[in-house]
């Protein structure tokens, strides 16, 4: 790689960082102002529309902090997924001979540029990506960027037990189920619930998906800044 592809790269991971980053912030920051709600509000518009939306949410059996903080939930892993995926981005583009055994169909391929070849051939590998378990996700992806999965294996069991949160909160009206417990059995944790049990993220629960999920995310952009930050590094 040359040193203008190789400082291209950079910028494009370090955006991709700044980008999600920034937005698990705010989300965050959301989640000290919905801490705020529990108490007295001298705001009666305000109070009104609470307690609509409170009498709304006793219909699905849910409170006004299940709904506010399972909505920050979704919003966090959103965002870290969308990191995750950008990554992928930014170094097949770069390196898409890391792309493997991808076939195509005549019809597919005719009539385009490489690079828009190489563009549908990333994003289907990282659409089969994102479905694979969680372990052989953290494999696969950290093998595309070129790093030692140990160096960021430390933070990846909780963004698995919150992602297959987000997804009961989603498919499953936050009720625990058989998928949400084989996901914890792949990366070996256990839980206090049973299935068919609610477990709607709270406060405290956010707070430290935050903090966890953030972590990961600079583990992660730590390793590719040791990795491609450079200009004469290859990878």
């Amino acid at each position: 790689m040359g040193k203008a592809d190789s400082l291209k790269l950079s910028i494009e991971l370090a955006e991709a960082l700044v980008n999600h980053l920034g937005r698990i912030m705010i989300v965050t920051s959301a989640g000290w102002v919905y801490s705020c709600l529990n108490k007295p509000i001298k705001d009666e518009g305000l109070n009104e529309a609470l307690e609509g939306l409170e009498e709304s949410l006793k219909r699905i059996d849910a409170s006004v902090e299940s709904y506010l903080f399972g909505t920050l939930l979704i919003d966090i892993i959103t965002e870290v997924e969308r990191y995750l995926v950008d990554v992928l981005r930014c170094i097949l583009k770069a390196f898409p001979k890391k792309i493997k055994n991808m076939k195509f169909d005549l019809s597919d391929i005719l009539g385009k540029s490489n690079d828009e070849i190489i563009q549908t051939a990333s994003e289907r590998y990282i659409n089969e990506l994102m479905y694979k378990r969680p372990l052989e996700y953290l494999e696969s992806f950290s093998q595309i960027i070129s790093v030692d999965p140990e160096k960021i294996k430390k933070y990846w069991p909780d963004f698995v037990e919150a992602k297959a949160r987000r997804d009961l909160g989603i498919h499953s009206n936050w009720n625990a189920n058989e998928i949400y417990f084989r996901k914890l059995a792949d990366v070996g944790l256990t839980t206090k619930f049973n299935v068919g049990d609610p477990i709607y993220p709270d406060n405290s629960y956010v707070q430290h998906i935050f903090d966890s999920c953030s972590a990961l995310i600079e583990s992660i952009n730590n390793e590719l800044k040791t990795k491609f930050g450079s200009k004469e590094k290859q990878a």
